[in-house]
């Protein structure tokens, strides 16, 4: 829900860069705007970084918890099966009922079971 409000923000950004260019204002509060003159070029340069920076990071964001939740895979210790992490619900192994060791770390718990 954070990456959403990012990515809207960034938006925003973009849009008020944009409206300060074509009219050459900013505003400072409802109702009251002041006339920048030559310093609409950095106003407008300052919204459109950040508006940038914001939907990157929103993209960013998704990519990292995307990454980090759903590669991957781990295995049943009673079953010797394995599983990826998106077959698996709660990391419990659906036919033994128990949970799942990552594979990662899997073969360092059960050496024996490394194929040479």
């Amino acid at each position: 829900m954070q990456r959403i409000g990012l990515f809207i923000l960034g938006f925003m950004m973009l849009y008020l860069g944009k409206s300060t260019y074509d009219t050459g204002k900013f505003v400072a509060y409802i109702g009251y705007m002041i006339e920048l003159g030559t310093f609409k070029y950095l106003i407008v340069t300052i919204y459109v970084f950040f508006g940038i920076a914001l939907i990157y990071a929103s993209i960013k964001k998704n990519q990292e918890s995307y990454s980090s939740e759903f590669t991957g895979y781990s295995k049943c210790p009673k079953c010797k099966t394995a599983y990826h992490y998106l077959e698996l619900e709660d990391g419990l192994c659906p036919k033994c009922n128990i949970e799942t060791i990552d594979l990662d770390s899997y073969f360092d718990k059960y050496p024996e079971e490394v194929e040479e």
